[in-house]
Protein backbone atom coordinates (compact mmCIF):
# COMPACT_ATOMS: atom_id res chain seq x y z
CA UNK A 1 0.00 0.00 0.00
CA UNK A 2 3.23 2.73 0.90
CA UNK A 3 4.92 1.33 -2.38
CA UNK A 4 1.18 2.63 -4.25
CA UNK A 5 1.44 6.23 -2.10
CA UNK A 6 5.12 6.61 -3.16
CA UNK A 7 5.02 5.50 -6.43
CA UNK A 8 1.68 8.63 -7.10
CA UNK A 9 3.96 11.22 -5.51
CA UNK A 10 7.31 11.08 -6.82
CA UNK A 11 8.25 12.37 -10.05
CA UNK A 12 9.14 10.67 -12.74
CA UNK A 13 11.55 13.25 -14.54
CA UNK A 14 15.21 12.98 -13.60
CA UNK A 15 16.88 14.72 -10.81
CA UNK A 16 19.60 16.49 -12.45
CA UNK A 17 19.28 18.70 -15.34
CA UNK A 18 21.10 17.58 -18.88
CA UNK A 19 21.11 21.43 -20.15
CA UNK A 20 23.35 22.11 -17.34
CA UNK A 21 26.38 19.66 -19.31
CA UNK A 22 25.62 20.98 -23.41
CA UNK A 23 27.67 23.44 -24.75
CA UNK A 24 26.19 26.26 -25.90
CA UNK A 25 25.48 27.12 -29.34
CA UNK A 26 27.58 30.01 -29.50
CA UNK A 27 30.48 28.37 -28.08
CA UNK A 28 30.01 25.74 -30.85
CA UNK A 29 30.31 27.92 -33.99
CA UNK A 30 33.08 29.62 -32.58
CA UNK A 31 35.17 26.62 -32.57
CA UNK A 32 33.52 25.39 -35.88
CA UNK A 33 35.16 28.70 -36.99
CA UNK A 34 38.55 28.10 -35.58
CA UNK A 35 38.71 24.40 -36.94
CA UNK A 36 37.61 25.71 -40.35
CA UNK A 37 40.20 28.44 -40.17
CA UNK A 38 43.41 25.86 -39.30
CA UNK A 39 41.46 23.33 -41.51
CA UNK A 40 41.73 25.62 -44.66
CA UNK A 41 45.62 26.18 -44.25
CA UNK A 42 45.66 22.80 -45.45
CA UNK A 43 49.42 21.79 -44.66
CA UNK A 44 49.15 24.05 -41.49
CA UNK A 45 46.44 21.61 -40.14
CA UNK A 46 48.42 18.27 -40.79
CA UNK A 47 52.25 19.24 -39.95
CA UNK A 48 51.49 19.08 -36.08
CA UNK A 49 49.42 19.80 -33.21
CA UNK A 50 52.17 22.13 -31.72
CA UNK A 51 52.47 24.04 -34.43
CA UNK A 52 49.05 24.72 -35.10
CA UNK A 53 48.44 25.69 -31.06
CA UNK A 54 51.28 28.36 -31.47
CA UNK A 55 49.39 29.48 -34.92
CA UNK A 56 46.12 29.23 -33.32
CA UNK A 57 47.26 32.43 -30.77
CA UNK A 58 50.16 31.27 -28.91
CA UNK A 59 48.54 29.70 -25.83
CA UNK A 60 45.24 29.01 -25.42
CA UNK A 61 44.15 27.03 -23.17
CA UNK A 62 43.49 23.35 -23.05
CA UNK A 63 39.41 23.35 -23.56
CA UNK A 64 39.88 25.00 -26.73
CA UNK A 65 42.24 22.80 -27.51
CA UNK A 66 40.30 19.46 -26.80
CA UNK A 67 37.07 20.76 -29.18
CA UNK A 68 39.96 21.65 -32.38
CA UNK A 69 39.32 18.20 -34.12
CA UNK A 70 35.46 16.90 -33.14
CA UNK A 71 35.29 14.88 -36.30
CA UNK A 72 38.25 12.55 -35.96
CA UNK A 73 37.06 10.77 -33.61
CA UNK A 74 33.83 9.61 -35.26
CA UNK A 75 35.28 9.78 -39.27
CA UNK A 76 38.75 7.78 -38.54
CA UNK A 77 40.98 10.13 -39.93
CA UNK A 78 44.37 10.77 -37.90
CA UNK A 79 44.58 14.74 -38.71
CA UNK A 80 46.27 15.73 -35.47
CA UNK A 81 45.35 13.41 -32.48
CA UNK A 82 43.91 15.29 -29.44
CA UNK A 83 46.10 13.29 -26.92
CA UNK A 84 48.84 10.90 -27.70
CA UNK A 85 48.65 8.06 -25.34
CA UNK A 86 52.20 6.12 -26.45
CA UNK A 87 54.25 9.54 -26.57
CA UNK A 88 52.96 10.02 -23.03
CA UNK A 89 53.45 6.52 -21.99
CA UNK A 90 57.14 6.31 -23.44
CA UNK A 91 58.11 9.49 -21.96
CA UNK A 92 56.53 8.97 -18.36
CA UNK A 93 58.14 5.35 -18.29
CA UNK A 94 61.59 7.21 -19.50
CA UNK A 95 61.98 9.70 -16.61
CA UNK A 96 60.66 6.98 -14.10
CA UNK A 97 63.50 4.59 -15.23
CA UNK A 98 66.21 7.22 -15.37
CA UNK A 99 69.18 5.60 -15.34
CA UNK A 100 71.24 6.67 -12.73
CA UNK A 101 68.04 5.71 -10.42
CA UNK A 102 67.53 2.27 -12.20
CA UNK A 103 71.26 0.87 -11.82
CA UNK A 104 71.43 2.10 -8.04
CA UNK A 105 68.02 0.26 -7.07
CA UNK A 106 69.50 -2.78 -9.40
CA UNK A 107 72.78 -3.01 -7.40
CA UNK A 108 70.33 -2.43 -4.05
CA UNK A 109 68.58 -5.63 -5.77
CA UNK A 110 71.86 -7.31 -6.59
CA UNK A 111 73.46 -6.44 -2.79
CA UNK A 112 69.63 -8.20 -1.12
CA UNK A 113 69.47 -10.83 -3.57
CA UNK A 114 73.34 -11.83 -2.55
CA UNK A 115 72.35 -11.37 1.04
CA UNK A 116 69.42 -13.41 1.17
CA UNK A 117 71.43 -16.15 -0.47
CA UNK A 118 74.20 -16.40 2.01
CA UNK A 119 72.16 -16.30 5.00
CA UNK A 120 69.87 -19.23 3.15
CA UNK A 121 72.92 -21.36 2.37
CA UNK A 122 73.86 -20.37 6.05
CA UNK A 123 70.65 -21.42 7.21
CA UNK A 124 71.15 -25.01 5.41
CA UNK A 125 74.17 -25.51 6.38
CA UNK A 126 72.97 -24.95 10.15
CA UNK A 127 69.67 -27.41 9.66
CA UNK A 128 72.45 -30.16 8.53
CA UNK A 129 74.11 -29.98 11.64
CA UNK A 130 71.57 -29.70 13.75
CA UNK A 131 70.06 -32.86 12.00
CA UNK A 132 73.50 -34.59 12.36
CA UNK A 133 73.38 -33.79 16.21
CA UNK A 134 69.53 -34.79 16.51
CA UNK A 135 70.86 -38.30 15.60
CA UNK A 136 73.52 -38.46 17.38
CA UNK A 137 71.63 -37.70 20.07
CA UNK A 138 68.58 -40.16 19.46
CA UNK A 139 71.27 -43.13 19.16
CA UNK A 140 72.94 -42.10 22.85
CA UNK A 141 69.21 -41.76 24.29
CA UNK A 142 68.30 -45.25 22.60
CA UNK A 143 71.59 -46.78 24.01
CA UNK A 144 70.71 -45.40 27.35
CA UNK A 145 67.80 -46.61 27.13
CA UNK A 146 68.91 -49.96 26.97
CA UNK A 147 71.38 -49.44 29.70
CA UNK A 148 68.72 -48.51 32.15
CA UNK A 149 66.20 -51.34 31.43
CA UNK A 150 69.61 -53.80 32.27
CA UNK A 151 70.29 -51.82 35.16
CA UNK A 152 66.46 -52.37 36.20
CA UNK A 153 66.64 -55.68 35.81
CA UNK A 154 69.50 -56.48 37.41
CA UNK A 155 68.69 -54.37 40.31
CA UNK A 156 65.63 -56.49 40.50
CA UNK A 157 67.44 -59.71 40.58
CA UNK A 158 69.50 -58.33 43.61
CA UNK A 159 66.45 -57.37 45.68
CA UNK A 160 65.37 -60.94 45.51
CA UNK A 161 68.59 -62.23 46.60
CA UNK A 162 68.83 -59.51 48.93
CA UNK A 163 65.41 -60.53 50.39
CA UNK A 164 65.50 -64.62 49.45
CA UNK A 165 69.23 -63.88 52.24
CA UNK A 166 67.23 -61.88 54.70
CA UNK A 167 64.52 -64.90 55.35
CA UNK A 168 67.49 -67.59 55.34
CA UNK A 169 69.20 -65.42 58.05
CA UNK A 170 65.69 -65.02 59.86
CA UNK A 171 65.31 -68.58 59.86
CA UNK A 172 68.61 -69.76 60.49
CA UNK A 173 70.15 -67.55 63.16
CA UNK A 174 67.20 -65.83 64.42
CA UNK A 175 69.16 -64.44 67.28
CA UNK A 176 72.34 -62.75 65.51
CA UNK A 177 69.90 -61.90 62.75
CA UNK A 178 67.20 -59.74 65.60
CA UNK A 179 70.50 -58.27 67.46
CA UNK A 180 71.47 -57.09 63.69
CA UNK A 181 68.54 -55.47 63.07
CA UNK A 182 68.15 -53.61 66.02
CA UNK A 183 71.46 -52.10 65.97
CA UNK A 184 71.15 -50.76 62.27
CA UNK A 185 67.71 -49.91 63.49
CA UNK A 186 70.04 -47.48 66.44
CA UNK A 187 72.25 -46.17 63.77
CA UNK A 188 69.39 -44.78 61.98
CA UNK A 189 68.02 -43.21 65.24
CA UNK A 190 71.43 -41.34 65.60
Amino acid sequence: MSDDVDSETRSRTPSISSRQFIIPEDELATLDSENSSLDSGGEEASSGGSDAYSAAGGSTPVFSRLGQHPSTFFTGSQVAPIFDTSLYLFESLTQSLDSVDFSEALSLQTKTSATINSKSRELQLLVGEVQTHLRRLQTAFEQGQHTAQRVRHNLRDITRGVESLKQTFARSYPIEYHQALERAYERRAE
